[in-house]
């Protein structure tokens, strides 16, 4: 189960609701788990997370964005694909500090 969210997670998380990030990713997808698990418990849910594989709603909205691999980040024209560790989700969003 996922531990408690630290502070840091918690602000990363927020930070990348705020800059318009995106986290595209599929329910039965290991890497999108571990993707989760990397911002625990609480700051998981203010991820900004779209599911692409349980609505039709869901599927129409990655195929428009071009998704081809879980997870994917967007922000703006900035894309990464795969699991990317908090390190670098904050050099990528241009988290404060890092």
């Amino acid at each position: 189960s996922l531990r408690s969210s630290t502070a840091e997670q918690k602000a990363l998380s927020e930070h990348l609701r705020r800059k318009g990030a995106v986290f595209y990713g599929a329910w039965w997808c290991p890497a999108c788990f571990k993707q989760k698990y990397l911002f625990g418990k609480e700051a998981v849910r203010t991820l900004p997370y779209v599911e692409c594989d349980k609505s039709e709603a869901g599927r129409e909205r990655c195929k428009a964005a071009g998704i081809r691999a879980f997870p994917t980040w967007v922000m703006g024209k900035n894309r990464v694909e795969g699991l990317q560790t908090i390190e670098e989700l904050k050099r990528w969003s241009r988290f404060p500090g890092s």
